[in-house]
């Protein structure tokens, strides 16, 4: 999906009234500071610095048409590591030493499971990209602070499995869940209809061999 430059101000400014009843927004400083805590290095690597250069484009975009709300955008960056416990102390310094007022861009659940507590207890806005229902609903959104940005892993495994995607790691799994690599998730997605479509095409070619054998 691309998103163009009135949308991407909508949705800083969007950000910024939501978080509006921050301590440091009502003294009217003109400044609203953003935190982003992305994986930059490990397994998510590939999406975090993605994740961390649209951030800071965005920013530069919204303050250089004048800002949204009335406010201009101030981004600090931390890297997670995408790991939970580096992903806690990376918010900490967030929070208590930058003294953000809203969180964008955690990657994974286990970053963002271990994290929202944090935002939910500083009274910040909670923006992700994880797929763990639990960040949805109570009791780790109770405050509903928590924003995703990514369908829920149920979801996608409701989507994935009528077309044959991660079937052989389906069965014999306990819980049925469906177990697959989410890095590898998109290509999977991409995969289904392609999968689906040989196999049709496959009982097509069957059938008419039988038609001729009989």
């Amino acid at each position: 999906m691309t998103i163009n430059r009135r949308q991407l101000i909508a949705t800083m400014a969007s950000t910024a009234l939501l978080a509006g009843n921050r301590a440091s927004f009502a003294q009217g400083s003109g400044i609203f500071r953003i935190g982003a805590p992305n994986c930059i290095t490990g397994a998510g690597a590939a999406y975090g610095t993605g994740t961390q250069k649209m951030l800071q484009a965005g920013v530069e975009a919204v303050n250089a048409a004048g800002g949204a709300a009335g406010l201009k955008f101030e981004i600090s960056t931390e890297d997670t590591q995408t790991q939970p416990q580096a992903a806690v102390l990376a918010v900490k310094k967030l929070i208590e030493v930058n003294e953000v007022q809203a969180l964008l861009g955690i990657w994974s659940s286990g970053e963002s499971l271990a994290t929202l507590p944090l935002a939910s207890d500083a009274d910040l806005l909670f923006m992700n990209t994880s797929g763990a229902p639990a960040l949805s609903v109570p009791p780790a959104n109770a405050k509903g602070l928590s924003y995703r940005f990514q369908a829920t892993n149920d979801r996608f495994g409701r989507a994935l499995i009528p077309q044959g995607v991660g079937k052989e790691r389906w069965k014999g799994r306990r819980g049925g869940r469906l177990r697959t690599d989410p890095i590898q998730l998109p290509f999977r997605i991409a995969e289904g209809p392609r999968r689906q479509a040989r196999c049709d095409r496959h009982r097509f070619l069957y059938r008419r061999h039988d038609d001729h054998s009989s």
